[in-house]
């Protein structure tokens, strides 16, 4: 697996070969790590734009936030 970006307490990004494989922390008191896999629309956003890739996290965060939370 190849690490592609990182950014410390908050995400790295990783390349197992065939997927792209987001992981990043969420919670407050108690820290959980979340992966995801990243859609082929994602990774051609981050290759174009390297910065949009805080834009991808903070997005998911949201969304996992509110899953764990069982809000939809």
């Amino acid at each position: 697996m190849k690490v592609l970006a990182e950014k410390s307490w908050s995400y790295v990004l990783m390349d197992d070969g065939t997927d792209w494989i987001l992981t990043f922390l969420i919670g407050g008191v108690v820290e959980i790590d979340v992966s995801i896999r990243l859609t082929a629309e994602e990774i051609s956003m981050i290759k174009e734009n390297p910065a949009c890739l805080d834009t991808i996290v903070d997005a998911a965060k949201c969304s996992a936030g509110s899953a764990a939370r069982g809000q939809f």
